[in-house]
């Protein structure tokens, strides 16, 4: 959902964070933050690595992707959850 603001995004004071379809307009990186906890309780409770690779790639790549649309609020929240489990794993 976040390829969708390269594409159909509006900039608003140089953040490229809003999708409008229609009426209808959203932030996709929004959905990323409660769809990153709910995948993140599902890999960290094994702590096996190769459990804890593919949800840090899939997580830092769409981080990559906040900061390149300027949703630096969505950046921001997503590190700091991303420090809070791998410092308190």
């Amino acid at each position: 959902l976040i390829l969708l603001n390269v594409v159909f995004g509006k900039t608003i004071n140089g953040s490229r964070a809003w999708v409008y379809f229609g009426p209808l307009h959203f932030q996709p990186g929004e959905l990323f933050k409660p769809l990153l906890v709910l995948y993140g309780a599902f890999c960290f409770p094994c702590r096996q690595i190769k459990q804890l690779f593919p949800f840090l790639t899939l997580s830092l790549s769409v981080v990559l992707l906040l900061v390149f649309i300027k949703d630096l609020g969505s950046v921001v929240n997503s590190l700091g959850f991303l420090l809070e489990f791998s410092l308190f794993q």
